[in-house]
């Protein structure tokens, strides 16, 4: 939904950060951007991937080509602004891009993702998968739509705010976390039958 990529660029320039296009567009796109307090250093993490990185993959491309197509009509809508220095292209929330900000947090607000998920990807089948969370209040709703997906995926409260799944989790649930900018507040570990703990989130 257009609305909803719209939010990110603009709630990620709101966070007052000095971030080059190219770094927005790969933070955005990879789902890294979490919370304000992991943005400097997923801006760092990026610039050194980019250094190591001599292709990008097809399907990169072509969400790199749709993120600047989005951040071209922010710019011509006076949402935000460019600036050109040594380092690359910066760019800046302008005031109108805030008050649309505003807009859209009242709508997304009030429409958040279905908690029915899939089947499960290869990679999240194997194991016991346990989900830890502490939400603020203010994320009410967040913390409900999240407990409603965990026990519509089979999940059992094992502790308050602690639950575990036999049968893991879908990429789709992962990418709504990290889209509702929960990724601060949930951590997503899966034990594998060999007895080794991943990190999922």
């Amino acid at each position: 939904m257009r609305g909803e990529f719209t939010y990110k660029i603009l709630s990620t320039l709101d966070e007052g950060k000095d971030l080059t296009l190219d770094a927005l567009g790969w933070m955005l796109i990879g789902g890294r951007v979490a919370g304000p307090a992991r943005i400097v250093r997923e801006q760092e993490r990026f610039l050194e991937e980019r250094r190591n990185q001599r292709e990008h993959k097809r399907e990169d491309r072509r969400a790199m080509c749709r993120f600047y197509a989005m951040v071209r009509y922010l710019e011509q809508d006076g949402m935000v602004h460019k600036i050109v220095e040594e380092r690359g292209v910066i760019v800046t929330i302008t005031r109108e891009g805030k008050q649309k900000l505003r807009s859209l947090e009242n709508t997304l607000e009030t429409s958040l993702p279905s908690t029915r998920y899939g089947a499960k990807s290869e990679t999240t089948q194997r194991g016991v998968t346990i989900v830890t969370f502490d939400i603020p209040e203010e994320e009410r709703r967040k913390r409900d739509w999240l407990r409603n997906a965990l026990r519509d995926m089979g999940f059992e409260m094992i502790h308050k705010s602690v639950w575990m799944g036999k049968d893991g989790v879908s990429e789709d649930f992962l990418r709504d976390v990290r889209d509702l900018a929960l990724g601060d507040y949930v951590e997503i570990f899966q034990i594998t039958k060999a007895g080794s703990l991943r990190k999922m989130v």
